[in-house]
């Protein structure tokens, strides 16, 4: 799914969110993954796509950057959710920023703006070791 695509299906369930009052999170992951025969040049949307669930969505942003929307998900269950995604990459160096609606984004622009912004930040102290927005 392009760039274009996953905007449009946030905002259309950030509607039905809010229609039906539930959570949503957005959440920006950052990071390389390493190289091997098998897979010469891994794509990490494929790879953590298969690592959510059917109604959420993953994007690739840039080559080494991946968007997940994550339907009626809240944003305190992040760390478990992030933790089941990278089970097999924890070694390597990466950097993730989320946003919730309703609890810190009113809706899609805001959603996209502040996990871009914690990715950011998160890359700036450090990558893994810095949370989600809450």
């Amino acid at each position: 799914m392009d760039a274009g695509s996953f905007r449009l299906v946030l905002d259309l369930e950030v509607r039905k969110a809010q229609r039906l009052r539930y959570c949503l999170c957005v959440v920006r992951l950052k990071g390389r993954l390493p190289e091997s025969r098998e897979m010469p040049c891994p794509s990490m949307v494929k790879i953590f796509a298969s690592r959510i669930r059917a109604t959420d969505i993953a994007t690739e942003r840039g080559a080494d950057d991946v968007a997940l929307l994550l339907v009626d998900a809240d944003i305190t269950a992040l760390p478990s959710i992030l933790r089941r995604i990278i089970a097999d990459f924890e070694d390597v160096p990466w950097s993730a920023g989320a946003a919730s609606y309703p609890k810190s984004a009113s809706g899609a622009d805001d959603l996209l703006e502040q996990a871009e912004r914690m990715l950011v930040d998160a890359k700036g102290n450090g990558g893994s070791d810095s949370g989600p927005r809450r």
